[in-house]
């Protein structure tokens, strides 16, 4: 089995379908391309995603439902085709994709969530991409309030 060390999670197994693959990297991270998502009871619905190349690099994110029940992606019919999926059919949440909006923790200030830029895996290739919707009306600061219990279980589907 896999092995990674990690500043915030130790010593880490994954199996390799855990892993997903940005092949573009991230905005700013464009370096980083494979990612291991870490599910954790006890912060539940909260999911991380940690860089395989660097332990201490890790996002924490939600799925977007669980910040937004009625959260509904709208990616470009390009983006659609980056993730390979049809650009003629809307995805279907969990089946085909799941939606991770990426959290902010401030200092002074609640955190917050970017449901403008969601990071989206294709379930079936585990190809991933951070999709930037500015036409959405979402925020990339989000204020995050009480999130719904038990919506990880669609991040579990990875």
């Amino acid at each position: 089995m896999p092995q990674a060390e990690t500043v915030n999670f130790g010593h880490l197994e994954y199996d390799d379908h855990a892993v997903i693959e940005f092949p573009r990297g991230l905005p700013a991270f464009e370096n980083e391309r494979r990612f291991v998502i870490i599910e954790q009871d006890s912060t539940r619905p909260i999911v991380f995603l940690q860089s395989l190349s660097r332990p201490d690099l890790s996002f924490m994110a939600l799925p977007a439902n669980s910040v937004d029940p009625g959260y509904k992606l709208m990616p470009a019919s390009e983006d659609l085709e980056d993730l390979g999926l049809a650009a003629d059919r809307e995805p279907c949440e969990g089946k085909d994709v799941v939606t991770l909006a990426l959290v902010t923790v401030w200092d002074n200030r609640d955190a917050t969530a970017n449901l403008m830029a969601p990071v989206v895996v294709n379930v079936a290739t585990r190809h991933a991409f951070q999709v930037v919707q500015p036409w959405s009306g979402y925020s990339h600061q989000h204020r995050l309030g009480a999130c719904r219990p038990g919506t990880a279980e669609q991040a579990a589907a990875l």
